[in-house]
């Protein structure tokens, strides 16, 4: 079962977007028989928390990933509208009080960086964001389940499509990390970045 007895906190793995820039980024391997997907979700495999995965509607390699790890699968009722649209809906399906919101190409975000947000969490907080480089992270933050999903519906209800819209109308507290947690991939010069960063765990 995905849903892990006494989890408070959901990691909601997004894998629904278009990648217009490297397509069919998060089926590509990071390393032999390990595609970027597997490792993002490997990478939770042994937390305490209930895990899921968004996709879009219909069949596709993702749903063989998510069932291989025991990951719950979401479907987008709005493909390709965003992360925020997706974060929303998956706010009516879960049932746990936080979210950790998870971009499906970050490899490198492990359950180091949620158990320092979580420790961080104060009462009051709605959202707990990682800071680098002067710049909030709102796809690997912690997130107050019921306020994520009010700010997130005033964000779209006004047109406002991005992360960021959402967490302008949350209490955020922003933690500093390292930037090197949050390589995103989005072309084939940053999946030779990941893949070197695979390689060097091995060594």
């Amino acid at each position: 079962m995905p849903e892990r007895e006494g989890s408070t906190i959901a990691v909601v793995v997004l894998g629904g977007g278009a990648a217009t820039r490297l397509p069919n980024k998060l089926e590509r391997e990071l390393e032999p028989g390990e595609t970027l997907l597997r490792r993002v979700l490997r990478n939770f495999g042994r937390a305490p928390h209930a895990r899921y995965l968004c996709v879009t509607p219909g069949g596709s390699p993702l749903d063989e990933e998510a069932s291989a790890h025991g990951v719950c699968v979401l479907r987008d009722p709005a493909p390709h509208a965003g992360p925020l649209a997706a974060l929303v809906a998956a706010c009516g399906r879960v049932r746990e009080t936080r979210i950790f919101a998870l971009a499906g190409d970050a490899p490198n975000v492990t359950p180091n960086v949620l158990d320092e947000l979580a420790r961080a969490y104060e009462r009051g907080d709605e959202a707990v964001v990682p800071l680098h480089d002067g710049s909030l992270e709102p796809l690997a933050a912690l997130y107050d389940r019921a306020a994520l999903a009010r700010a997130g519906t005033s964000a779209l209800d006004g047109g406002e499509r991005s992360m960021h819209a959402a967490i302008g109308r949350m209490t955020v507290r922003a933690i500093p990390m390292r930037a090197e947690f949050f390589l995103n991939v989005n072309t084939l010069d940053d999946l030779h970045e990941a893949r070197a960063g695979a390689l060097m765990e091995t060594l």
